[in-house]
C-alpha cells in the first residue's frame, strides 16, 4: 500500500473506532448521570458531571471502566448516601460485572437487575430495601458466585 493510501486508511480506522466506542460510551454516561439524580446528597458524586464525561473512568468517584471504556463496576459503599436505586439506568450499563451500594440508605423494592447478565457481584448490604431480589437469568441470587444482601 503506498504511504497517502495507508494513510488515509489509518484515518479511516481510527475515526469509525471513535465513533463506534464513543457514541456507546455516551450512552453509559447518560445512564451514570441518571442514577445519579435519585441519590442524595448529590454533592457526594460531585465529580460526576456532564460537563467532564471524557473523564468517566478516570475521575468519576466509584467508577471503573475497561480497556475498551465501558462501565464494568460501581462503587459507592459506605457514603451514608439515600434515595432509589435506579433500575432503567443500572441496565443501561450492559458491560457491569460488581455493583456495590452497601452502607447507605437505599430504600424501595429490591432492583430488578435481570437485564445485567455479566453483572456477578452484588452488594447491597446495609440498605432499607424491600420484598424479594428478583431471579437473576432465570437463577436465584443465592447462585450468583459473591452477594451481600445482610442487614436488609
Amino acid at each position: 500500500m503506498s504511504a497517502p493510501i495507508l494513510g488515509l486508511w489509518t484515518v479511516w480506522t481510527v475515526f469509525l473506532s471513535a465513533a463506534v466506542v464513543c457514541g456507546f460510551f455516551e450512552s453509559e454516561v447518560s445512564h451514570l448521570l441518571a442514577l445519579k439524580n435519585g441519590i442524595n446528597p448529590q454533592q457526594i458524586l460531585s465529580s460526576w458531571d456532564a460537563d467532564d464525561a471524557s473523564r468517566v473512568c478516570r475521575r468519576w468517584t466509584g467508577i471503573v471502566c475497561d480497556t475498551e471504556g465501558h462501565v464494568v463496576k460501581v462503587v459507592l459503599q459506605n457514603l451514608l448516601v439515600f434515595g432509589t436505586i435506579n433500575t432503567t439506568a443500572l441496565e443501561g450499563l450492559p458491560k457491569l460485572v460488581e455493583l456495590h451500594l452497601s452502607g447507605n440508605q437505599f430504600v424501595g423494592p429490591f432492583p430488578d437487575l435481570s437485564g445485567l447478565e455479566e453483572l456477578s457481584v452484588l452488594n447491597l448490604g446495609s440498605n432499607l430495601l424491600t420484598g424479594t431480589l428478583p431471579l437473576q437469568n432465570g437463577q436465584a441470587w443465592s447462585e450468583i458466585p459473591w452477594r451481600n444482601l445482610e442487614q436488609m
